[in-house]
């Protein structure tokens, strides 16, 4: 796999760094540098995912819990591996999943209720909550650029897939056990732009060791992922 400078794969070594040692080298939105985000699970916690899917026979959300990723893709779960659902019952599951009492805050609002009311960015362009909940979907199949949002997917071999409706929204599914090595590559046909991405698939199970990793001298690993395997180490930061 051809990884641009431009990608979050040459700079993972940064990304695994604890985020209070991690310098500002990439751009931001408004053109400021910021340090890099951290999109990976750690050797360590992959294995324990990896080792809990096995044991449960179940997908195990590598997103933080009650965070709206962590409820779509848990959601998704919950209606049913490897098989599509429409937008109306996974709403229905996502709003299940983050009604949890657990999720309250001090404020006693549950994390649904708090992703419900949290303002838009742009009030021209901004999202309702539903059309936030859509944009999870496609943000989620991300392998390329600085944030690659569905590497942790991507790690546990899975990814998220999208078709078209009769009216144009997307029937989702939650795409579990691509085998270790084969190339991960969520589908989306609803994609109006058809432009190049960076990295349309990484190896599933795609992990790696080295201090720090993603320099030349880390080593790639068949332990977990394939030997092709780019990356990682690091829990949600």
């Amino acid at each position: 796999m051809t990884v641009s400078q431009k990608t979050y794969y040459d700079h993972v070594g940064e990304a695994s760094k604890p985020i209070s040692e991690r310098k500002e080298v990439i751009l931001g939105r408004n053109g400021t540098k910021r340090s890099v985000r951290r999109h990976h699970l750690s050797m360590q916690v992959q294995v324990e995912m990896l080792r809990k899917q096995v044991e449960t026979g179940k997908f195990v959300s590598p997103y933080k819990q009650f965070t709206s990723y962590w409820g779509v893709t848990q959601a998704l779960a919950d209606l049913g591996e490897n098989e599509w659902h429409s937008p109306a019952d996974l709403f229905k599951a996502v709003e299940r999943r983050m009604s949890h009492d657990d999720s309250k805050n001090e404020g006693d609002k549950t994390s649904w209720e708090r992703f419900k009311g949290r303002p838009s960015r742009s009030r021209e362009r901004g999202l309702d909550y539903i059309g936030k909940l859509l944009q999870n979907l496609n943000v989620l199949q991300r392998l390329g650029g600085m944030d690659p949002y569905g590497l942790k997917l991507a790690q546990l071999g899975a990814c998220i897939d999208l078709k078209p409706t009769e009216k144009g929204l997307p029937m989702a599914r939650l795409r579990t056990g691509i085998p270790k090595g084969e190339p991960v590559q969520p589908l989306n046909e609803i994609r109006r732009r058809k432009g190049r991405r960076g990295v349309e698939s990484v190896p599933s199970q795609i992990s790696f060791v080295g201090e720090p990793v993603g320099t030349k001298s880390a080593a790639a690993t068949d332990d977990i992922g394939s030997a092709e395997a780019l990356v990682v180490s690091g829990a949600d930061s």
